[in-house]
């Protein structure tokens, strides 16, 4: 059975990533910044698919730690996570650095484990005004606790 690692497993896109990859019998681990949140989110995954091939592991974009392990034996990368602040940032780089850095922790570590497929999400979150950043935090918040 092929695995696939889609990181930023508690994000609205990668909820619905991690749903059909389950439904197509796919081995799914998603990337965590902490595995507090494990229990919820199986559970709302649960809701609408089985849970049985989806496992998690702690991942932190803006650090090293974690991605080798991750990555191991995973056929396939859905790099779906990307800071989204809860409030607008004074300066862009706030969104971008965490998230450019991120990303080549997670193309590096799935190039050290011999992956074969790295696909990458971008997020335009640092060009939306305030307010809809504001109304996508508490959308993912809804959907997460639903």
């Amino acid at each position: 059975m092929k695995q696939v690692l889609v990181t930023g497993a508690s994000g609205f896109i990668a909820s619905h990533c991690i749903i059909q990859l389950l439904e197509k019998a796919y081995l799914v681990r998603g990337t965590l910044r902490s595995l507090n949140r494990a229990t919820e989110i199986e559970s709302v995954l649960s809701k609408h698919v089985s849970t049985e091939n989806l496992g998690f592991v702690s991942c932190n974009l803006e650090h090293d730690e974690g991605w080798d392990a991750a990555m191991e034996d995973c056929d396939y990368v859905l790099h779906v996570a990307s800071p989204i602040p809860r409030t607008a940032p004074k300066d862009p780089d706030e969104l971008i650095k965490p998230a450019t850095e991120g990303a080549l922790r997670a193309i590096k570590a799935a190039q050290n484990a011999g992956v074969k497929r790295f696909v990458m999400t971008a997020s335009t979150a640092q060009h939306c005004p305030p307010l809809l950043l504001q109304l996508l935090a508490g959308l993912q918040r809804l959907c997460i606790s639903n």
